[in-house]
């Protein structure tokens, strides 16, 4: 199956040129008809045709059920089903129920969560989604420690001042200390950590790709010439040249990048901001020799 979108259309992330084609893809809202979302003829995405279904711009293979702050991507599976990449802040948890009903998906088809890393934006309701199916979690084994502690690594820096302002703003809006709900034990049991052999028996359809530096135990997944990075790559505010806000380990992160690039993927999918063109990374990559860490 061609590798398609769905995106919800009260997300900011409603794609309005085709990424393969260049393509204007005009997406409108009108008054008129209950606010639905209007869609010009023969409108594509990665040169997949996109059709309204409701109020919401449809194909057939990626959900976004995130918001402004944080894509959480829900992917089809051809076997049947869905993988959650990453559950966001704690508090989004009943937005991200109200948009997986409004898709359509019933809880119990989500099989997976792909958690990229162990951060509060990631993994906030991680507990909830565990506890409306049968999930099991992909994740890497350095990812646990900080699962169960529930609080992000204070380790490495911000990687430029306005993400450190940023970041100070952050912490005015009670998200300094950046702890989440840890793991419950119940849950430890569903856990499948990406160096085992009950990973490797699965065969699922798509790669792990690791892609330490934002974190030690970050990781990334493609599938079908897309590559859902996680936090390796950004592309909102306050991003600069798609590098993320904080980085761990900047040497590790600049070989991520390497890795990324060697991929040849076609569109990046990150955890903030619009998916872009793959080749941004190579375009971008000697901005990482300009990057210092400021600490918090």
């Amino acid at each position: 199956m061609s590798p398609t979108i769905m995106v919800l259309t009260d997300s900011p992330h409603v794609p309005t040129t085709d990424t393969l084609t260049g393509n204007a893809c005009k997406i409108t809202k009108n008054s008129r008809n209950g606010g639905r979302t209007g869609l010009q003829p023969g409108c594509r995405f990665m040169g997949v045709p996109l059709y309204r279904k409701k109020d919401m711009i449809v194909t057939d293979m990626i959900y976004n059920l995130g918001n402004r702050v944080v894509n959480n991507y829900m992917v089809s599976l051809k076997g049947g089903g869905y993988v959650l990449i990453d559950t966001g802040y704690a508090e989004y948890y009943e937005a991200f129920r109200k948009r997986l009903k409004k898709a359509g998906v019933e809880p119990e088809e989500i099989r997976y969560v792909f958690l990229t890393h162990a951060h509060d934006d990631h993994d906030g309701f991680l507990n909830d989604v565990l506890a409306i199916t049968d999930a099991k979690v992909i994740l890497h084994p350095k990812a646990i420690e900080g699962l169960l502690k529930g609080q992000n690594s204070f380790e490495g820096g911000c990687s430029s001042r306005l993400a450190w302002l940023f970041c100070q703003v952050l912490a005015l809006f009670g998200k300094g200390e950046h702890k989440y709900p840890p793991l419950k034990e119940e849950y430890r049991d569903r856990l499948i950590t990406i160096d085992s052999a009950e990973f490797k028996e699965l065969k699922l359809p798509f790669s792990v790709i690791e892609t330490p530096g934002h974190t030690a135990d970050h990781i990334a997944m493609m599938m079908d010439g897309i590559l859902f990075c996680g936090d390796a790559a950004m592309n909102d505010f306050p991003s600069i040249k798609r590098t993320i806000i904080w980085i761990e380990n900047l040497e590790e992160y600049k070989e991520s990048w390497k890795k990324m690039i060697a991929l040849n993927t076609r569109m990046v999918y990150p955890a903030h901001g619009k998916p872009f063109a793959a080749e941004d990374l190579k375009r971008f990559e000697s901005h990482l020799e300009k990057i210092r860490l400021y600490p918090l």
